[in-house]
């Protein structure tokens, strides 16, 4: 009888439990990628002034690519809890 609860329990707690966490790590990762982009805006704005070095390019072309990494991992974060929730 103790099997039977846990087995019919366990998953009605862990699936909301696993959606949530899902939720809360795409929030991060969008927050991480959206504070980003200002920093990665004045590199832009750096590397394209007259006084462009090439420190500032690699600079603005590492920013672009955590500001993209971010941005995904937030959105897929999104989109893997919303499957969780829909099975």
């Amino acid at each position: 009888m103790l099997r039977k609860f846990i087995q019919s329990f366990l998953p009605a707690v862990i699936k909301p439990l696993h959606s949530l966490w899902n939720q809360m790590i795409g929030f991060l990762f969008l927050v991480i990628g959206l504070v980003a982009i200002r920093p990665t805006w004045i590199r832009y704005s750096h590397w394209t002034s007259d006084k462009g070095e090439f420190s500032d390019l690699a600079a603005f072309i590492c920013g672009a690519i955590f500001v993209a990494l971010g941005l995904g991992f937030g959105l897929h974060g999104f989109w893997k809890a919303r499957r969780i929730s829909r099975t």
